[in-house]
């Protein structure tokens, strides 16, 4: 018994913790960008806020009408824009991200995939 018990803990070295948690934060990345890729993909144009947001999960920046989100773009949604929801890309944030934008009613106006050069 204490023979498994020394096989058990040489295993477990500095090494690999840190190469299984590089494998597990690479992994549920790929998750995040594949389930977001085919969320933007199923919204449609009247599609609600509620649809929008359990397809995607919350959005990383809500952006009130008129009040631009300087990290993708300096113009503002505007009339009949209400709010745009922004959802940043993990790997490299301020490079990527995709938006939705709402009417006052909360129905999807358009959507954007947005790629800094």
């Amino acid at each position: 018994m204490p023979e498994l018990s020394r096989i058990r803990k040489s295993w477990i070295t500095p090494t690999r913790v840190v190469v299984l948690l590089v494998v597990v934060g690479v992994t549920s990345g790929v998750w995040k960008s594949y389930r977001e890729s085919v969320a933007f993909e199923t919204t449609v144009i009247g599609d609600t806020q509620t649809q929008v947001i359990a397809r995607f999960g919350k959005p990383d920046y809500v952006e009130p009408a008129g009040q631009p989100y300087m990290r993708y773009t300096s113009t503002p949604c505007s009339s009949p824009c209400h709010a745009r929801l922004w959802w940043e890309d993990d790997w490299l944030p301020g490079v990527g991200a995709l938006s939705v934008e709402l009417d006052a009613h909360g129905r999807v106006l358009s959507k954007y995939r947005w790629v800094s050069p």
